[in-house]
């Protein structure tokens, strides 16, 4: 669990881990999320690899600009 924010993982079955990130921090950097919480993460995702899982992300804001179908 990232203890600056409600980020957290859980493994769950058949070799997969979840990665729960807070995206909720206005004002900090073009995605919303400060240093630390994206240095978090890079290592969260290097631990699954060490750990041989298979990581899903998810978080609710998204990394991309959105975009307008016209």
């Amino acid at each position: 669990m990232d203890t600056a924010s409600y980020s957290y993982t859980v493994d769950l079955k058949d070799g997969y881990r979840l990665l729960a990130i807070d995206s909720t921090n206005p004002g900090k950097g073009p995605h919303g999320m400060t240093q630390e919480r994206v240095n978090w993460i890079a290592e969260q995702c290097a631990k699954a690899k060490t750990d041989g899982k298979k990581l899903i992300a998810m978080m609710h804001h998204s990394l991309l600009d959105h975009f307008t179908l016209t």
